[in-house]
This record gives structure tokens, sequence and C-alpha cells, in this order.
């Protein structure tokens, strides 16, 4: 029996085991889910890891979006200096 597209969706990204739906949902804008899903296969280095599935009201998978351009800013440059000194600030409201 082939693969449905959800069947082909939920294998772990890693060792494409068929992972196991947890039954833990999350609707979606437009009216999908978002399903959790988590690696069972003992011997992989995901084992235990949970990852997501979306599915369409329609019950199709969409196409993955790995490719599309970053919708985040950039962080920050920061020197060495800057780091120290915020970590040497956390310290010393730590030891306070």
């Amino acid at each position: 029996m082939p693969d449905t597209t959800y069947e082909e969706a939920k294998r772990c990204p890693k060792c494409a085991t068929p992972g196991r739906d947890t039954g833990t949902t999350t609707r979606v804008k437009g009216g999908g889910l978002l399903h959790n899903i988590v690696c069972v296969n003992p011997r992989c280095r995901w084992y235990n890891t949970s990852y997501v599935v979306q599915t369409n009201p329609d019950g199709t998978v969409p196409p993955p979006t790995l490719d599309r351009e970053k919708s985040f800013r950039a962080l920050p440059a920061r020197s060495d200096e800057s780091v120290d000194r915020e970590m040497q600030n956390l310290l010393n409201q730590q030891l306070r």
C-alpha cells in the first residue's frame, strides 16, 4: 500500500521512519492543522524528538517552504567586549 502525503510527511526527517502522532494539534490560519509528531526509532538521533507536520483543511499536506527568504531581522553585530560586559553584569546581579 503506497504512502499518502500525510504518511510521507510524518516520517522522521533524519531516519525516515514513520513517526507517532501525539494527538496534539494546533489550528493555523486558513483552517489547517499542525500535528505534533515524535520519532519512535531508538537508533535515530532524533529519537523522542518532536517535529511538526501541517495539513490543509482538506487533509492534504502543503509543499515545504524551506527555501523562502527569512522573515526576521538580522541580529545586531556585537563585539566581544560588549558580550563580556553583559556577562559580567549578569554575574554581578546574581552575586548580589
